[in-house]
């Protein structure tokens, strides 16, 4: 874990590595369309992303990850083994891949299996009694496996 007088140290080092290289970036940036001496620097800070609540545990961070060498909340991601953001489980649903059975959902597109079950909230493998035509069905619920 990280002491405030380390955690002010590293973020001191990395301003100072940012304003290096912005201004090596400024010295040889000649991009079209781009007013001369203009920089990136709004996409860099954003990158570094140093607004973020400090933390020591992710029951401090919205997105409920910490980064805790930085001591800095994390945005929520598909692969940081938290359900968080619009997913509707740990890592899969809403904007990332798919859930597996028995995982949470609101909608048929956040289960593998194409079929979120309206009362569970639950990914659920297609089966001869759910109403649909799926799985090996050549008709809804007949035909095929069924």
């Amino acid at each position: 874990m990280t002491t405030p007088r380390s955690r002010t140290a590293l973020l001191t080092a990395t301003t100072a590595l940012a304003v290096l290289l912005l201004s090596l970036l400024s010295a040889c940036d000649d991009s079209p369309g781009k007013p001369t001496g203009e920089t990136e620097t709004s996409d860099f800070f954003e990158f570094l992303d140093l607004d973020q609540p400090e933390c020591s545990s992710g029951a401090q961070c919205a997105s409920g990850v910490c980064d805790t060498a930085l001591g800095l909340c994390l945005e929520p991601s598909c692969a940081d083994n938290v359900k968080n953001g619009d997913e509707t489980g740990v890592d899969c649903g809403g904007a990332c891949n798919p859930c597996g059975d028995d995982q949470e959902c609101r909608a048929d597109a956040d289960c593998l299996s194409g079929n979120c079950d309206n009362l569970s909230h639950l990914c659920v493998a297609p089966s001869c009694e759910d109403e649909r035509l799926n799985g090996g069905e050549t008709d809804v619920d007949c035909g095929g496996s069924c």
